[in-house]
């Protein structure tokens, strides 16, 4: 807000000049100059100040100048005129300084009010992109990511690679272990995914129950793959104990790898096609594996 308002030194110094000026003009005219009225002029200077207290400041400024200007300025005119023009003048400069106080009071409290109200759509605008129970991004974020990555990539013929993960026998788990253990088990492994998307324009993202989905522009299916092989290795690693699971003692995943240099032709759902075929052949295969899609056999 204060960008639209003068600096404090370009302020000083016009306030300096302008009552150097007025007050001279008073002490070199008969009966003043229209009585001490032009001495409002500092405090509209002042509307323009960085800061409300400086409005007080020239309406003290200017009532202390006209009174200045009464006694020292040459003598003339009917003594009941040059009073009543000079209390007319105190009583303009404290006018205009109420009213610009109002003025300032109401731009601050719009200010504010618009500020918050940025604020708390940025607060809703997080809470209907994130995941409530992980605290990545939920399915209608990723959707609208894909759109814009699957865009973005059209346009310059880029590569975008896509990994779909499933936790392995997660319906045993959860039955077994109860749902809040299965709600702990998920945000472990959203944490995995977040701690791999590491470029700027990397998303993980929960897709939908136990499965989960990182988007990778511009990479590669070699890095595509060296990536989802870190992620199954890392969430190995946590050892959470599954002994429900047929694919071994601790909590797996299977993950499809899905990489595509896209042309004008291509539709969006093609890329999820091709991970969701993968990671559905991850799980036939044993799961706790990966599988990169293959473009000849899973588009047919």
């Amino acid at each position: 807000m204060q960008s639209n308002y003068l600096s404090f030194k370009s302020f000083i110094a016009f306030s300096l000049v302008l009552a150097t000026a007025i007050f001279a003009l008073d002490l070199n005219m008969p009966w003043g100059v229209a009585g001490g009225v032009p001495y409002v002029a500092l405090v509209l200077l002042a509307l323009l100040a960085p800061r409300r207290r400086y409005i007080i400041l020239m309406a003290l400024l200017g009532t202390f100048l006209t009174i200045a200007g009464w006694f020292l300025s040459p003598p003339g005119g009917v003594p009941w005129v040059v009073t009543t023009n000079r209390f007319l003048a105190m009583f303009a400069i404290w006018v205009t300084a109420i009213l610009g106080l109002n003025r300032r009071v109401f731009e601050e409290r719009m200010c504010k009010a618009k500020m918050e109200a940025e604020l708390l759509a940025a607060e809703l605008e997080t809470m209907v992109c994130t995941d409530s129970l992980t605290g990545i991004a939920n399915r209608r974020f990723f959707d609208r990511t894909m759109d814009d990555e699957w865009s973005r990539a059209k346009r310059s013929r880029h590569m975008i690679s896509l990994i779909l993960l499933d936790v392995d026998f997660f319906k045993n788990y959860n039955d077994n272990y109860g749902h809040q253990a299965g709600d702990r088990c998920l945000k472990k492994v959203a944490q995995a995914l977040i701690r791999h998307a590491r470029r700027p324009g990397d998303l993980a993202a929960r897709y939908g129950g136990e499965e989960f989905a990182l988007i990778l522009p511009g990479l590669e299916s070699a890095k595509a793959m060296q990536i989802a092989n870190n992620i199954q290795m890392y969430i190995e690693s946590l050892q959470i104990p599954h002994e429900h699971s047929d694919a071994g003692t601790m909590v797996t995943v299977s993950l499809g790898v899905a990489t595509l240099t896209l042309d004008q032709h291509m539709a969006k759902s093609m890329i999820i096609e091709l991970a969701d075929k993968a990671l559905y052949r991850a799980k036939d295969n044993g799961r706790n594996t990966v599988v990169l899609a293959d473009h000849n056999e899973d588009l047919n």
